[in-house]
């Protein structure tokens, strides 16, 4: 069955506890994910090319304004973060 998608199956889904802590406007791109030690995380935001921090009870701030959007974010030791950004004329940096 090469190239054909691979069948679907009609599992069972079973809801998990969760909590909205916090949105964006309708359209805003918000990606990627990194959770911090304290229990805030930290969001790419791919439409407005930012990296935002979010608190616990749901406020945030922006932590970094990139000249183009990110593409990945990565988790490091001591709460500290890694960006990465690449656009069509250049090649990807952090």
């Amino acid at each position: 069955m090469s190239g054909q998608p691979a069948p679907h199956h009609d599992d069972p889904l079973e809801p998990v506890a969760h909590q909205i802590v916090t949105t964006w406007p309708p359209g805003t791109f918000v990606e990627n994910l990194v959770p911090l030690p304290d229990g805030d995380f930290v969001v790419s935001l791919h439409s407005w090319r930012e990296l935002a921090r979010v608190r616990r009870g749901g406020s945030r701030s922006t932590l970094a304004n990139l000249p183009v959007s990110p593409v990945g974010i990565v988790g490091r030791a001591h709460a500290s973060c890694c960006a990465t950004t690449c656009s069509a004329r250049s090649p990807p940096t952090r």
